[in-house]
């Protein structure tokens, strides 16, 4: 960096120019005090990257592959204790912690998608990666209404609480009723 506090590079002031100029507004209200912070700005921008690539091969990749591309694993199996006390994020690194941050932020507000959850576990996945992270998926009933979720797992201990999801589980344990034949009178 030069003593200006710029990076001297064309794709770093082009990044400078754009959230200083009308298109960056939206980035700065969502990213709001941490403006100030640089890693914080850095890791959002790397967020902001990531997730444009998982938006461009969700639709065209197996999930199971695409988690295996972002370095996660993707847990399909029943799961027998995972849905327990969430893990503690101070037991995470501060970059963790802020790559976490960072995710949450931009999935939040991402335009491309209404369920942001799916998304947010495969971008934060890939951060993750040192951590060997897994992807859990899993459902819950609200009334009439059947809900479907998305989160990250470290260490068989999900990162935020699902306590009131049951997981998906690939191939299904109880086999579908087989129907019986209609015999002629």
């Amino acid at each position: 960096m030069g003593s200006s506090g710029t990076c001297g590079t064309a794709a770093c002031s082009s990044t400078v120019e754009m959230l200083r100029s009308g298109n960056g507004r939206l980035l700065r209200k969502r990213i709001g005090a941490a403006w100030r912070d640089p890693r914080e700005v850095l890791t959002t921008l790397h967020v902001l990257v990531v997730l444009l690539v998982v938006e461009m091969t969700i639709r065209w990749q197996p999930l199971p592959r695409l988690s295996r591309l972002l370095g996660c694993q993707l847990d399909l199996s029943p799961s027998s204790g995972s849905l327990r006390t969430p893990l503690r994020l101070d037991e995470l690194s501060p970059r963790s912690r802020r790559q976490l941050r960072c995710t949450h932020r931009v999935a939040e507000v991402w335009p491309l998608a209404k369920g942001p959850c799916l998304r947010r576990a495969l971008v934060g996945g890939h951060l993750l990666r040192a951590h060997r992270p897994t992807i859990r998926i899993g459902t819950t009933r609200a009334g009439d209404v059947l809900m479907a979720h998305a989160w990250l797992e470290v260490r068989h201990q999900p990162l935020e609480d699902v306590a009131d999801f049951v997981t998906f589980e690939w191939p299904p344990t109880a086999a579908p009723p087989v129907p019986t034949s209609l015999s002629a009178p």
